[in-house]
């Protein structure tokens, strides 16, 4: 439920207003407002942060490591260099899969933006010491490229061996590209051509993987993002994630995948789909970051090798993204855990929807006190309404750093900034979302 009684529904690209007038530092704000704590690219936050978190956790396992990790200067310094908001977002997730036992073996895959990198879930592992030679677990890890050879917005050099995509498919190749990513995690595994052997390999996956934009040659020759179709195009890697994991999950191991943005019933509709496999499925959101996503958490895989081989088939036949497809099924069909699941995926959409929801609404309400602010020169508004607003959702502390960040990215603003903002915030478009 919101914390919120005045929620409202503003459109995405009302809330990229920011964004639109080139206002950066406005645009960060709608970040934090997001994160619901202070920013963690500034590294002096990350260790208060992370104590934070721990006074917070009711986790056992993940409490004893941490009390004695931050009271390590190694680890303090291991994590000043590398918790970030994936990172801590991970911990969440973790808190409610639970820490990997040993020997284990494990898989992770990144998204392309951080492919430079760990994935989130290994960076907390590594944070909480779990790679080291005494815990006797292994680590396979694996990236992902354009096929450039280069990370998708970051342009770097992949950190693991990559999974590669070529960002300028058309869609009626996408369901190519899904199989192509789910054969080639196959091959990294393996070190072998799938031909149709199952392999009990990994105790646990970390599905990170996350392709970046689709980019097509629009009729006055620049490339353009497919926004329209942004979900499905996320989706091919996810859905090429899970084949992977039906083809090399071990008996009774756990898959937690990323699933993108989460609001087509397609979407819902494969996650419920692959929990047939499972003995238990829980679904947590993730609204705070700015690419919001859910997380599957699957645990006890359960599944005969025919089952397995008939889940690949219908998972093949999905990749086309088609309800039909998703959901005329046998398993779909015959499994009362799909339903059941497909009731989860719909709470956790509801909770997403609002949680989003309630950050657009805060944050219009505040350009339109920072637009009768910088009309009237009086900073009343902002105090006697925006302070409130921020002080309700975020508590006194987070809603006071935002106030302050929002009067800071005020006092920045050029002439110009201010005058086409005021322009803007006073059109029907901005009055219909206000």
């Amino acid at each position: 439920m919101s914390r919120l009684p005045e929620l409202t529904y503003p459109h995405d690209c009302v809330c990229q207003l920011a964004e639109i007038l080139g206002l950066d530092e406005i645009s960060q704000l709608k970040i934090s407002m997001n994160e619901e704590h202070v920013p963690l690219f500034n590294r002096l936050n990350r260790v208060p942060v992370l104590t934070e978190y721990f006074k917070n956790t009711k986790h056992p396992d993940i409490k004893a490591i941490l009390r004695t990790r931050l009271n390590d200067p190694d680890a303090i310094k291991l994590i000043t260099n590398t918790l970030n908001e994936p990172t801590l977002e991970a911990f969440l997730v973790l808190e409610q899969a639970g820490l990997p036992q040993a020997n284990s073996v494990i898989f992770n895959t990144t998204a392309t933006a951080n492919s430079g990198n760990d994935n989130a879930v290994m960076a907390a592992f590594k944070i909480l010491g779990l790679e080291n030679a005494d815990c006797n677990i292994v680590f396979e890890n694996c990236s992902t490229c354009a096929k450039s050879g280069y990370t998708g917005v970051s342009y770097t050099k992949p950190k693991h061996i990559p999974v590669s995509f070529d960002p300028h498919k058309p869609p009626d190749q996408w369901s190519n590209l899904a199989l192509d990513l789910g054969k080639q995690l196959y091959t990294i595994s393996t070190g072998e051509q799938y031909d149709g052997v199952l392999h009990d390999k990994y105790t646990n996956i970390y599905h990170w993987g996350c392709i970046s934009q689709n980019w097509l040659k629009g009729p006055t020759g620049h490339f353009v993002s497919s926004w329209k179709l942004h979900e499905q195009w996320n989706l091919l890697f996810t859905m090429g994630m899970m084949w992977h994991a039906v083809a090399t999950l071990h008996q009774g191991g756990q898959l937690c995948l990323k699933v993108r943005i989460m609001r087509r019933a397609e979407t819902l509709g494969l996650v419920s789909l692959l929990s047939a496999l499972f003995d238990s499925t829980q679904i947590l959101d993730n609204a705070r970051q700015q690419c919001s996503f859910g997380i599957a958490i699957f645990s006890g895989f359960n599944a005969s090798n025919e089952l397995r081989k008939e889940m690949l088939d219908i998972l093949t036949k999905c990749m086309n993204f088609e309800p039909s497809s998703i959901f005329f099924n046998r398993i779909q069909y015959q499994y009362p855990k799909c339903r059941e699941t497909m009731l989860q995926c719909e709470s956790i959409r509801k909770i997403m929807t609002e949680k989003r929801a309630e950050t657009d609404t805060v944050f219009i309400a505040c350009l339109h006190c920072l637009k009768v602010f910088l009309q009237h020169k009086n900073k009343r508004i902002m105090y006697d309404t925006a302070l409130p607003l921020l002080t309700k959702v975020y508590g006194d502390n987070q809603g006071r750093f935002l106030l302050d960040s929002l009067m800071i990215a005020a006092k920045r603003l050029t002439h110009e900034q201010k005058q086409m903002l005021m322009l803007v915030m006073d059109t029907k478009w901005m009055h219909d979302n206000v």
